[in-house]
């Protein structure tokens, strides 16, 4: 900062500031311009991320019978607008077990449908099937667990007496019901409807010893699905019961009001092939007599 000449001055009258007062002045000029600055940009935020994906598979677990085949749906789910598409590689299948199509590639709008094939051969066991997918450096995985059973010709396999104590109160020699039992193979138990005490029995093929039990009002009749992953059981009350033999849990009730149009009265469900259950109302067989001869 320059000091002109007019603004000189020794102390006297009419300047109250003499020539040395004038550099603290300056000196608070300059300090005050170079605190101000110049404008410049604003800072810039982080970059946003990166697009990513994550793999699944529907179900997450199946069974599968030797010579038969199951479908299962593989899709991508994107995040941050990934769009790219994914190649995916199967391992894990136990021996001969295949995939189908043999390459799999999936994006986030299109999933694939892909079909598990079991030879004849095929042996019991269970596993863990491992898609996993690749698109430039990302890579994701989902994981399927496998069941396989060979060909059950019987829900009745050869057997040998043998006598478990349940708390069973009905007396089995006394009704005409073929469907008290049934055999699951995948879980190689035995299940047994017993309505004098409201359950459903599950007993172990391999240690023969009763493992669980599961409260079904009334049961009375028992039948497997043919793929082997469900249960129905028909009821002295008429309401239908769907049990997971797995599980060993009741996973649906269908009361007997909401059977068909007008409800209906079903002691027996039997598990047809085509999915459908063929549905059985009291027992007797005289129309018109003792109004027993309902399906």
């Amino acid at each position: 900062m320059q000091i002109p000449e007019s603004a000189s001055n020794s102390g006297r009258q009419g300047f109250p500031w003499t020539d040395h007062d004038w550099l603290p002045l300056a000196l608070v000029s300059a300090l005050t311009l170079t605190a101000c600055g110049g404008g410049g940009s604003s800072p810039q935020g982080p970059p946003p991320p990166s697009g990513d994906f994550t793999l699944a598979v529907t179900p997450t677990s199946t069974l599968i019978e030797a010579g038969n085949s199951v479908s299962v749906t593989l899709s991508a789910i994107g995040a941050n607008g990934f769009s790219s598409q994914i190649n995916v590689q199967v391992s894990g299948l136990p021996a001969g077990v295949s995939v189908s199509p043999s390459v799999i590639i999936v994006t986030v709008s299109v999933p694939a449908q892909l079909t598990l094939s079991a030879s004849a051969t095929t042996k019991s066991g269970n596993a863990t099937v491992t898609f996993s997918g690749t698109s430039g450096s990302l890579r994701h995985a989902a994981q399927l667990g496998l069941t396989t059973f060979p060909v059950v010709v019987s829900n009745t396999p050869p057997f040998r007496t043998r006598y478990v104590q349940t708390d069973a109160a009905a007396p089995y020699f006394a009704w005409l019901n073929s469907h008290w039992i049934v055999y699951n193979p995948p879980t190689n138990r035995f299940f047994v409807t017993d309505p004098g005490s409201s359950q459903v029995f599950a007993l172990d093929a391999n240690s023969e010893t009763l493992v669980g039990a599961m409260v079904v009002p009334g049961a009375f009749s028992l039948d497997d699905t043919p793929d082997h992953s469900t249960l129905y059981v028909g009821t002295q009350i008429g309401d239908v019961y769907q049990l997971d033999p797995v599980g060993m849990k009741v996973t649906k009730r269908f009361p007997a009001a909401s059977i068909g149009p007008y409800g209906f009265f079903a002691n027996v469900a039997l598990a047809m092939a085509d999915g459908h259950l063929a549905l059985l109302g009291g027992q007797g067989g005289i129309p018109g007599v003792d109004g027993y001869s309902r399906i």
